[in-house]
């Protein structure tokens, strides 16, 4: 990366940081209830902690983005769909 596009990227603000790793959290604990498993059955497949994947789903502590790609796997979906937005349900109207 040359040094003007190394200047032109902004370091993520704390703002940023905390709003994803509050997505991933969610989102991982949704995902995770619609795949019908259990903190303990995500903590077998991933051989981590029931504690940690608690941990990862109530956006305690950072985790690594290779935590998140073992917790996204572990539930069977795609680690970058656990950083979107949620898809908002569309209103009827009458």
């Amino acid at each position: 990366m040359s040094a003007t596009a190394r200047a032109n990227v902004m370091p993520a603000t704390p703002d940023v940081s905390a709003n994803l790793r509050a997505r991933f959290a969610t989102n991982l604990r949704l995902a995770r209830r619609k795949a019908r498993l259990t903190q303990e059955q995500v903590a077998e497949r991933t051989h981590l902690t029931q504690p940690r994947v608690s941990e990862a789903e109530n956006d305690v502590r950072n985790i690594t983005l290779e935590t998140m790609a073992v917790l996204a796997n572990a539930i069977g979906v795609e680690a970058w769909r656990l950083l979107t937005p949620p898809r908002r349900r569309a209103t009827r109207r009458r």
